[in-house]
């Protein structure tokens, strides 16, 4: 769900509602970089928007954030085969009786309370198994060490009595892991050729975020409120299957523009075997089974003694025969004749309403008071 500032606390409170409290995982700052021109002495600039993230299944491994410029910094030492790296300890805290608690080359681990304890799990622990050292995983601690020192992985420091430590070269990192601030993916300016011209589209590398950390290939994604179809275009390209829904005729317009274009922008490239189809009209329910006629006996008689023989607009008392079935959102919108979406109105008030909505049916009634 995504808000800005001023609604997020509030939709918190109706997402716990719908979804339950325990199903509530993480609220994550999207901060956007393009801050909003005010008076400091009122409030701060306004640069996040909020993504509230309710679900069971997260994979945040699947996505990396690229290192900054700060955190390549760190990888400071120039390797003659592997380049640009940095350096690890090769301690793990407490002591240990086992061969990873005793002295190795003159350095004893047990002095800084300690135990030896070489990458053999992890992306460093996997590239030396799988690139340099086969079998390395399965060796014990020391030879562990010797098989670094012999692979030139070892860096010692030139300060007599320095400890070693292991190489880790920046080629092998993927990235930081995701935490709950998002400040790499920007908004999208005007000039970005990604930008449709939709007033609320969004970065297509957030919508990859979301998509690629929170569901696996095949699995269906919905976006109800599709716009532009940014959602559908990330779901296509991550290997997804996905339905995207808006009432919006220009958002309509705009898919079907993207069906045609290559990405990032559209969809074409991907589509070129499959048949879409644009649909103008209100799709109807069909899992309701069959219905009875929606002014039967038995809806009246229901109906009335729900609403104890008040109109459901005007709320006077009527008698049963006075009272008219009405439906809530009309058959011509998309109504159906379940029960659910019936009412009974007054004879003024079902005129009145025609196949407008409730709330126009309120404004008219207060207006005429």
């Amino acid at each position: 769900m995504h808000s800005d500032q001023t609604m997020s606390h509030y939709l918190k409170l109706v997402m716990d509602a719908i979804f339950g409290r325990k199903a509530f995982r993480s609220d994550i700052s999207w901060v956007r970089q393009a801050g909003e021109k005010n008076d400091a002495v009122k409030a701060p600039g306004r640069v996040q928007n909020r993504l509230l993230f309710y679900g069971e299944a997260y994979y945040p491994a699947r996505v990396r954030r690229p290192l900054t410029g700060a955190q390549r910094v760190a990888y400071s030492i120039q390797h003659p085969v592997f380049g640009a790296s940095k350096s690890d300890n090769l301690l793990a805290p407490e002591t240990r009786t086992g061969e990873s608690g005793l002295p190795w080359r003159g350095f004893d681990p047990g002095t800084k309370g300690r135990h030896w304890s070489p990458p053999r799990t992890g992306r460093l622990g996997a590239w030396i198994e799988e690139q340099l050292i086969p079998g390395y995983t399965k060796m014990g601690a020391h030879a562990r060490l010797d098989a670094l020192d012999t692979a030139e992985l070892l860096h010692w420091p030139e300060k007599v009595g320095g400890w070693p430590t292991v190489i880790r070269p920046i080629s092998i990192s993927q990235g930081t892991s995701l935490t709950d601030l998002w400040d790499d993916v920007g908004v999208l300016a005007r000039g970005a050729k990604e930008r449709l011209g939709y007033p609320t589209q969004k970065p297509l590398a957030l919508l990859d975020r979301i998509i690629r950390t929170s569901s696996n290939e095949g699995d269906l994604v919905l976006d109800p409120f599709c716009g532009c179809a940014t959602a559908p275009i990330a779901a296509e390209m991550a290997g997804r299957n996905w339905a995207g829904i808006d009432i919006s005729a220009k958002a309509g317009q705009l898919v079907q523009d993207r069906l045609k274009i290559p990405p990032p922008l559209g969809i074409g490239a991907l589509f070129q075997n499959r048949l879409v189809t644009h649909r103008i009209d209100v799709p109807m329910r069909t899992d309701l089974g069959p219905l009875p006629a929606y002014n039967c006996r038995q809806n009246r008689e229901t109906l009335y003694g729900q609403q104890g023989g008040d109109c459901a607009g005007c709320h006077e008392h009527f008698k049963s025969q006075h009272l008219e079935i009405d439906h809530i959102i009309s058959r011509s919108k998309g109504g159906t004749d379940h029960l659910s979406n019936l009412q009974l109105l007054c004879g003024n008030c079902n005129r009145v309403k025609g196949d407008r909505g409730m709330a126009y049916l309120r404004t008219k009634l207060q207006l005429a008071s």
